[in-house]
């Protein structure tokens, strides 16, 4: 298991989005999975009501993207919902522009950071968390009498849950973490010799 806190996550967020904007920038596209777009650049904050709807959103067919997690794929979820950052003119409406639905996790807060966990191989009891789940990490330090465990951060919402970066069937968990907790975990994926998450019950 490698013991470094990943960067790869927000790389990857970039890469697909800006695939996905082209796609949707290209208006090409005649076939494929509805997503829900701004119509218009919506402020932050703005409340969406049914009357809304039609003004300020779209739905356009876009390959594949019914492989991506958060997106909307009909106008009346947005009904109610305010949104928690500007979206601009042709971006898709994510669930995480809405500050997440009921159990799903939203954006981050100020003071908190995102950092990933392996967790295992893919299918494993261990990779069996989802997005939304909250765990302890629980770190385990030395070997033989003097081994002990550590919890380095507890109560911790998992954001996503994807393919590890190494390319070896291992799976990743993204954290959100209190900020002072983040780095509790990064030294711990550093030095300790085995990190784990641990369920916990759901409220």
């Amino acid at each position: 298991m490698s013991r470094r806190p990943w960067l790869w996550f927000g790389a990857a967020a970039c890469i697909g989005c800006l695939a996905l904007f082209a796609t949707l920038g290209a208006g090409s596209a005649t076939s494929g999975d509805p997503v829900v777009v701004a119509r218009v650049s919506i402020p932050a904050g703005t409340l969406i009501q049914e009357a809304d709807l039609a003004a300020l959103v779209a739905t356009r067919p876009v390959p594949g993207a019914g492989s991506l997690s958060g997106l909307l794929d009909r106008p009346d979820a947005l009904i109610g919902r305010r949104t928690v950052g500007t979206i601009g003119v042709g971006e898709p409406i994510t669930r995480a522009a809405l500050g997440g639905g009921p159990g799903e996790p939203g954006p981050l807060q100020p003071g908190e950071r995102a950092i990933a966990v392996p967790i295992g191989l893919q299918g494993s009891s261990a990779a069996a968390v989802i997005p939304g789940d909250h765990v302890d990490v629980v770190a385990s330090i030395a070997e033989g009498p003097i081994a002990r465990a550590e919890v380095v951060a507890a109560n911790v919402q998992v954001l996503s849950v994807a393919a590890g970066a190494s390319g070896q069937g291992e799976t990743d968990a993204l954290l959100r973490i209190p900020a002072r907790q983040a780095l509790k975990v990064a030294g711990a994926l550093g030095v300790a010799r085995d990190v784990r998450l641990i369920r916990r019950a759901t409220p």
